[in-house]
């Protein structure tokens, strides 16, 4: 597994486990079920591909790498902890406006806490947020735009800087004119022969890569009949039963709700597709810059786990 995709969530969870020396005690300190602190350990456990803890109903013991685990933690912790009291003392003395550029329709749950915890310890940084494609984020970045892009991966640059945020899971829908929509049970054979809309990013070598090897591993026959650049536009396709298409999971997750949209097979998704913080490394920073990008590395540390809604 790769280490920039382990949760912290989850990790949290692992040390009040550890601390608490308890399932239930952990819950308790928590204020979650036991059912949850047990699921989080299992999911921890299964990203890790490693046993922490073996349990029975009369002994708690950590394994070997279940130890090392808690003791690198530990120090992970504290040195965030530190960080943000130097957070605190330094972060009233920045006025600024910081510029970010985003893909349209992001919906997500870090990334508002992000702002939350962002706001909370630098009140005077004001906000200036505009919404464009993945390609003109890019190249504005690319050209020196003084702003940090919140976008799909890019292509390795010699004018551009990346940090891992976060992932997007991308699944298949269909919309509520869509033949499929009713269809009582469906079937891979019904997905894969259906019409498709797609990003224009959906192709090998670009953004969303990822989707389209799936499609072509899967061996879509429909045609694709519409393409844009716009998630709020593939949605409106989607929805209107142009075709069947992908969308990221949390963005979808409204229309979901109020049933015009609905999930297609494969249920688990067909991609998780990573998103990046970029800024030009060849531009110094502004100090509203720097503490944003320090603000996003520790906006899933265990201290701010506690704001998650999910």
């Amino acid at each position: 597994m790769k280490i920039e995709k382990l949760n912290w969530t989850l990790l949290h969870t692992y040390l009040v486990i550890v601390e608490e020396q308890s399932i239930s005690n952990a819950a308790l300190k928590l204020n979650i079920t036991q059912s949850a602190v047990s699921q989080n350990l299992k999911k921890l456990e299964e990203q890790l591909e490693v046993k922490l803890i073996e349990r029975s109903n009369k002994s708690f013991v950590l394994t070997e790498i279940g130890e090392y685990l808690y003791k690198t933690a530990t120090d992970v912790y504290s040195k965030l902890v530190k960080f943000e009291q130097k957070l605190t003392a330094t972060s009233n003395t920045i006025k600024d406006t910081l510029h970010i550029m985003t893909v349209s329709g992001l919906v997500s749950n870090d990334f508002d806490n992000l702002l939350t915890y962002f706001h909370k310890h630098y009140p005077n940084i004001d906000l200036n947020i505009n919404t464009a494609t993945h390609a003109e984020i890019v190249k504005k970045i690319a050209n020196n735009q003084p702003a940090i892009g919140i976008t799909l991966e890019p292509k390795s640059s010699d004018e551009i800087e990346k940090l891992f945020y976060l992932p997007q899971r991308y699944s298949l829908y269909c919309g509520k004119s869509h033949p499929l929509f009713h269809k009582q049970i469906i079937n891979k054979s019904d997905v894969i022969a259906q019409d498709y809309v797609a990003f224009d990013s959906e192709q090998l070598g670009a953004a969303l890569s990822p989707i389209a090897i799936f499609r072509d591993m899967e061996h879509f026959t429909g045609k694709q009949v519409a393409i844009t650049n716009n998630l709020q536009e593939l949605q409106r396709l989607i929805v209107t039963g142009y075709g069947i298409g992908c969308l990221p999971d949390n963005a979808a997750k409204s229309a979901l709700d109020r049933s015009i949209l609905r999930k297609l097979p494969p249920y688990q998704g067909v991609a998780d597709v990573p998103v990046y913080l970029i800024w030009n490394k060849n531009r110094t920073l502004r100090a509203s810059e720097h503490a944003f990008l320090d603000a996003a590395s520790v906006s899933i540390s265990p201290e701010l786990s506690q704001l998650h809604t999910i």
